[in-house]
C-alpha cells in the first residue's frame, strides 16, 4: 500500500506546503513560552496578509490546499484498507475461506453433523441495512478512486492516482433522491457478489463434508436491506409512485440477475434431459416474468401524476400491471421450489454447486435486490389512526385507555382492500404506506418480509395502531413493526415501553405470528442530545434492559431483532480502529451475551449509511472483506472474560452520569448554540437528497445554530469543520473528577472501556480548540481594528475599518471564546489522562495534526480574503431593497452565494457597447458608473465566488481526515 502516497506534484506547491508546516511547527513549538499564542490563528493571519499583497494569489493558496486534501485523500483511502482487513497477508478469498473453516465448528472445536451445519448458516444471524442519510460527500469519480486505491490491485491504483489529479474535492452538483438510490443499488449489487462468494465457498465445505446431504443445504448467512427511497420520517418529497417505481425497478434486476445466472449455467454445463427440460422452463418463467416487469416499468413510468386525466392514466398503467397471465411471478417460493427440483436431478456436481449459489439470492433478496425498510414517525401514525377511527375514538396516545381502545379493535378489524386508485387519493401518511405495502405485497413479492421503522415512538399506542393499519389492510403478518429509539429520553423509557406492549395479549400474539421482536436504536441523535459516548452507553443499558425483559417474558422462540442505526463518523457511532471494533461498540459483549442467554436467537443487524457507507461496498473486493469481517464477530461466540466496567458498577456509573450531565449541559449552552451558528452550515457542501434543516438565511446566529433545531450530521459535521468534535471528547474532566487512578486502572481491566477511550482519541487526535478560537478572530472586531491600526497594511485601512464597524457588537466571537476556555479547562484531564494510558502517542499523529491545522489555517485566510472582497465593494445606495450593510451582513456569516445572486440581480453585467470609441479623447481609467458593472463582477463578485469554492473544498479535505461527513 506504500504505493498510495505517490503523487506528483509541482515543486514550488510541495515547498511552499513544507514551508507553511515548517512555520506552524515552529510557533507550537514556542506555545511554551507563549501559552496565549494561537499558532493557527497566526500562520491564517500571515497567510492572509501575503495573500492581499499579491505574494500570494488565490490560486496558489488554493493549490496548496489541493495538495493537502490529496494526501489527506490518500491517508483515508489507506485507513479504509487497514480498517477492512485488507492489509492480511491473506488474500481475499483465503481470509473468506478461513473465516468459514474456524466457525464451521461447535463449541468444542469439533466439526458439526448436517443438521447442525444446516442450522446455523441456515439462520441470517446479521444484517446488512443501506441507508440513505446526506453524507454524499463525494463524487462519483473520487469515489471510484477511493475504492481503488483502497481495494483494488496495482493496475487500478496506478489509474485511481492518475484520475485523483483530475477530480476536485466536492461532492455531485445535483444529489437526487433518484441518484441516491442508483448508488445503494450497486452497493448492494457488490454486497450480493460477496454474498455469492460466501454461498460457494459454503456449498463447498458442505459438499466435502456431507456427500450424502450436501445437495439439500440451503443457506442464508445474512441478510440484506435498505430503506433508500421508503423512509418518510421528516421528508415530504417522495411520493407513492416513487416507492413503487423503485420497488419495481429493484425487481426487474433481480429477475435479470436470475436469468442471466441461470443462462450462464446452462452454457457452461451438461445436463441430463429432464433436467435441461426443467432449466428451461425456469428460464423462460423467468424471462416472461422479466419481460411484465419492464413493461409495467414502462408504463408507470409515463405517468404525469399532476397533470389533467391523470387518474385515467394511472388506472390504465394499474390495470396492466394486475391483470392475471402465466408471465405473473410474486412468490419467492415457487423459484426455490423450481430450483431445488433441478438441484434435486442433476448428476454432476458443478452445475449443483452454481445452482445452489443462485438459489441462496432468492433466500436472502426474495423477488428484489433487498429486503425494504419503510419508516415514518409517530405523529403521521397518531394522525392517520385518527383518520381511519374518527377524532373521537382516540385520545391520550400516552393513556392506557388507548392502548385497550386498540386491542379491542384489532380484534375486530375488518380486512378492506386496496387499489392504485387508493394511494393516489390517501392523503394520511401512515394509511398510504401501508396501503403501499398492500400492493407491493400483491403485486410484486407476497412473501418477503417488510419492516416497518417508527421514528420518534414513544408510547405503546403507537406501535399496536400501526399493527391495527396492518391487519385492516391485509399485511399485519407480513411486516415487522419497529419502534426507534434515538432520545436520550426514549433511551431511557424504551425498555419500559416494550414491557407495556408485552402486556397486550394483541402484541404477543402478533409477534409469536412473526416469530421476531424488532427494535431500532439510533447513535445520531442521543450521540448529539448527550454525546457519542453517553449515547453508547445509554444504548448498552436499553440492549441490558431487554435481556432481562425478556428472560421472564415467556416468549423463548421469539427472535430479538436489534437494528443499530450508526454512521461512519466517530459521531455517529463508527469506531475508527477496525470494522470489528465497529460492531462491538454498537453492540457490546456483554449485551450479546445478555441477549443470547439460554439460547435467545438474536439478530444483529447495522446501517451503512449514505455515500461515506456505500464506500465500504463500492468494490466487490471491499465488499468482500467487509463480509469477512463481519462473519469474524457477528457469528463468534461473544467473549466471556470478565470486564471490569461491569463489576465495578459504582465507578462506570458515576462516570456514565457525569459524563452525560456534562454533555447535556453543554448542549444547552448559549456559548454552544452560537458557535454551532457561526457560519451554519455554510462551510458545507449540500450532501443529499433530504435537505439538512438550513437554519435561516439570514437572521442571528443564536436561531441559525440551535443544535435542537439542526440534524445530527449537520451538527457533527459543523463540530468537524470547526476543529473540535466537542460531542466526542468533552465531559472527560468533569468524568474522571476525583477518579482518576481508578479510571486509569479500569482501561486495564475493561474491553469495554478500552474500546470507548481508543474512538475518544482517535476524535482528541484529530481536534483543536486552537482552530475554534482561530475562527472567533474572524467575528472580532478588535482583531480588524488592529490589523487597521497597525499601518503595515495602509492601502486596506477602510476595509479592515467598515470590517471592525460591522462587527461591532457581534456576539460570536465572544461566545466561541467563552466556549473554548470552558472546553479547555474540561479537556486538561482529558489530556492527562489520555497520556497516562499512551493513546496520545501514535505514530504520526503530530504530523497528521500539523497538515490538518494547516487546513483551516489555509481557510481561514481564505475567509478573511471574502471579507475584504465584500468590505471592498462599491459603496451603493439601497436598491431593491438591498443595502451594502445587509450583503456584508451575509458574507460575515459566509452566505456568499445568495449575496452574491443579490448582487447579480441588483447590479446585472451589461456593457455599455463601444462607447469609449465615440471619442476622439482617450483615457486609461475606466470608471466603475451605473451604466457599467463589469468591474463589480470581475473585481469582486467572480474572486468571491471562487474563494468560497476552495473553502468549501478545504472543508471535504478536513472530512477526509475524519473519515466520513457528519
Amino acid at each position: 500500500m506504500a504505493r498510495l502516497y505517490a503523487i506528483d506534484r509541482k515543486q514550488e506547491t510541495v515547498e511552499r506546503r513544507d514551508a507553511l508546516l515548517a512555520r506552524l511547527r515552529a510557533l507550537r513549538e514556542g506555545l511554551p513560552a507563549a501559552p496565549s499564542g494561537n499558532p493557527i490563528a497566526q500562520c491564517a493571519f500571515e497567510v492572509s496578509r501575503r495573500l492581499e499583497e499579491g505574494e500570494l494569489s488565490l490560486e496558489q493558496v488554493a493549490e496548496t490546499a489541493r495538495l493537502l486534501a490529496d494526501e489527506a485523500f490518500l491517508a483515508r483511502a489507506k485507513r479504509l484498507s487497514d480498517y477492512l482487513g485488507l492489509d492480511s497477508s491473506l488474500d481475499l478469498e483465503e481470509q473468506l475461506q478461513d473465516a468459514v473453516s474456524r466457525l464451521c465448528r461447535d463449541g468444542k472445536g469439533k466439526p458439526w453433523d448436517f443438521e447442525a451445519f444446516q442450522a446455523f448458516w441456515r439462520r441470517a444471524a446479521f444484517g446488512i441495512v443501506f441507508t440513505a442519510h446526506p453524507t454524499f460527500g463525494l463524487s462519483r469519480g473520487l469515489h471510484g478512486v477511493l475504492t481503488d486505491l483502497a481495494g483494488g490491485g496495482e493496475d487500478a491504483r496506478e489509474g485511481a492516482l492518475a484520475r485523483l489529479a483530475e477530480l476536485p474535492h466536492e461532492p455531485e452538483k445535483e444529489i437526487t433522491l433518484a441518484r441516491e438510490h442508483a448508488w445503494a443499488q450497486e452497493a448492494l449489487a457488490n454486497a450480493t457478489r460477496a454474498l455469492d462468494r460466501l454461498v460457494a465457498l459454503l456449498v463447498e465445505e458442505a459438499r466435502e463434508r456431507y456427500p450424502e446431504d450436501w445437495r439439500a443445504f440451503d443457506p442464508k448467512p445474512f441478510t440484506l436491506a435498505s430503506w433508500v427511497g421508503y423512509d418518510l420520517d421528516g421528508r415530504t418529497d417522495i411520493h407513492w409512485w416513487d416507492s413503487f417505481l423503485f420497488r419495481l425497478s429493484e425487481k426487474a434486476a433481480q429477475l435479470a440477475r436470475l436469468r442471466q445466472g441461470l443462462e450462464a449455467i446452462r452454457q457452461a454445463h451438461r445436463f441430463n434431459q429432464d433436467s435441461r427440460r426443467k432449466l428451461q422452463e425456469l428460464e423462460a418463467l423467468l424471462k416472461r416474468a422479466l419481460a411484465r416487469c419492464e413493461r409495467d416499468l414502462a408504463a408507470f413510468r409515463e405517468l404525469n401524476h399532476e397533470a389533467e386525466g391523470g387518474m385515467a392514466a394511472l388506472a390504465k398503467a394499474a390495470n396492466l400491471l394486475t391483470e392475471a397471465g402465466n408471465d405473473r411471478l410474486v412468490e419467492p417460493s415457487l423459484l426455490k421450489q423450481r430450483f431445488s427440483e433441478i438441484i434435486a436431478g442433476v448428476e454432476e456436481e458443478g452445475p449443483a454447486l452454481s445452482l445452489i449459489r443462485l438459489r441462496a439470492q432468492v433466500e436472502v433478496l426474495g423477488l428484489g435486490s433487498a429486503h425494504i425498510h419503510f419508516r415514518i414517525n409517530a405523529t403521521q401514525v397518531h394522525n392517520s389512526l385518527r383518520a381511519l377511527l374518527g377524532e373521537d375514538a382516540l385520545g391520550d396516545f400516552s393513556s392506557r385507555l388507548v392502548l385497550s381502545r386498540l386491542e379491542k379493535r384489532l380484534a375486530l378489524a375488518k380486512v378492506e382492500s386496496v387499489n392504485f386508485g387508493t394511494l393516489e387519493l390517501e392523503t394520511a401518511t401512515a394509511i398510504r404506506q401501508v396501503a403501499l405495502i398492500a400492493q407491493l405485497t400483491k403485486h410484486l413479492d407476497s412473501e418477503t418480509p417488510l419492516r416497518f421503522l417508527v421514528a420518534e415512538c414513544e408510547t405503546p399506542a403507537t406501535i399496536l395502531g400501526l399493527i391495527l393499519l396492518g391487519r385492516v389492510f391485509g399485511v399485519a403478518g407480513r411486516i415487522d413493526v419497529s419502534p426507534l429509539f434515538e432520545t436520550p429520553a426514549a433511551l431511557e423509557r424504551g425498555a419500559r415501553l416494550i414491557e407495556a406492549l408485552l402486556e397486550s395479549s394483541a402484541y404477543r400474539d402478533y409477534i409469536r405470528e412473526r416469530g421476531r421482536l424488532c427494535i431500532q436504536t439510533g447513535f445520531s441523535d442521543a450521540g448529539r442530545f448527550i454525546g457519542q459516548v453517553g449515547a453508547t452507553l445509554a444504548i448498552e443499558r436499553l440492549h441490558m434492559k431487554l435481556a432481562r425483559l425478556l428472560k421472564r417474558s415467556g416468549l423463548e422462540e421469539v427472535e430479538l431483532v436489534i437494528f443499530n442505526t450508526h454512521g461512519e463518523s466517530m459521531g455517529r457511532g463508527c469506531h475508527p480502529q477496525s470494522l470489528a471494533n465497529r460492531q462491538l461498540y454498537i453492540l457490546s459483549n456483554a449485551a450479546r451475551r445478555a441477549l443470547t442467554a439460554e439460547g435467545r436467537p438474536l439478530k444483529h443487524e447495522f446501517s451503512f449509511q449514505g455515500g461515506d457507507g456505500f464506500l465500504i461496498f463500492g468494490s466487490e473486493p471491499l465488499a468482500t472483506a467487509c463480509v469477512t469481517r463481519l462473519l469474524e464477530v457477528e457469528l463468534a461466540e461473544p467473549e466471556a472474560a470478565e470486564d471490569a466496567l461491569y463489576s465495578d458498577t459504582d465507578l462506570s456509573l458515576d462516570f456514565f452520569l457525569r459524563l452525560k450531565a456534562y454533555q447535556e449541559e453543554l448542549f444547552h449552552r448559549p456559548e454552544y448554540r452560537e458557535t454551532l451558528g457561526a457560519f451554519g452550515t455554510s462551510l458545507l457542501f449540500s450532501t443529499g437528497s433530504r435537505r439538512s434543516r438550513r437554519q435561516h438565511d439570514s437572521g442571528s446566529p443564536r436561531d441559525r445554530g440551535d443544535p435542537s433545531q439542526m440534524r445530527a450530521i449537520p451538527n457533527n459535521a459543523i463540530l468537524q469543520q470547526l476543529g473540535y468534535v466537542a460531542n466526542i471528547v468533552s465531559g472527560f474532566g468533569a468524568a474522571v473528577g476525583l477518579d482518576h487512578e481508578r479510571l486509569a486502572e479500569l482501561y486495564q481491566r475493561s474491553d469495554r472501556f478500552q474500546r470507548i477511550m481508543r474512538l475518544v482519541s482517535a476524535g482528541k487526535q484529530r481536534s483543536s480548540l486552537h482552530a475554534v478560537a482561530a475562527y472567533a478572530d474572524l467575528f472580532d472586531s478588535g482583531f480588524w481594528t488592529s490589523r487597521a491600526y497597525s499601518g503595515a497594511e495602509a492601502p486596506l485601512e477602510q476595509p479592515f475599518k467598515d470590517m471592525a464597524q460591522i462587527l461591532t457588537g457581534d456576539r460570536r466571537a465572544q461566545s466561541m471564546r467563552r466556549l473554548v476556555n470552558a472546553l479547555r479547562l474540561d479537556a486538561i484531564e482529558l489530556h492527562r489522562l489520555l497520556d497516562e494510558l499512551g493513546l496520545d502517542r501514535a505514530p504520526g499523529t503530530n504530523e497528521r495534526r500539523l497538515h490538518l491545522d494547516l487546513l483551516h489555517a489555509l481557510r481561514i485566510a481564505l475567509v478573511m480574503h471574502i471579507y475584504l472582497l465584500a468590505a471592498r465593494l462599491p459603496r451603493f445606495s439601497t436598491r431593491n431593497d438591498l443595502s451594502r450593510e445587509q450583503v456584508l451582513a451575509m458574507i460575515v456569516s459566509l452566505e456568499v452565494p445568495p449575496a452574491v445572486a443579490a448582487l447579480r440581480e441588483t447590479f446585472p453585467r451589461h456593457h455599455s457597447g463601444d462607447a469609449a470609441a465615440q471619442f476622439e479623447e482617450r483615457a486609461s481609467y475606466d470608471p466603475l458608473d451605473l451604466s457599467d458593472y463589469e468591474r463589480l463582477h470581475s473585481d469582486f463578485l467572480e474572486p468571491m465566488e471562487r474563494a468560497y469554492a476552495e473553502v468549501r473544498r478545504i472543508s471535504v479535505a478536513i472530512s477526509h481526515h475524519f473519515g466520513g461527513h457528519g
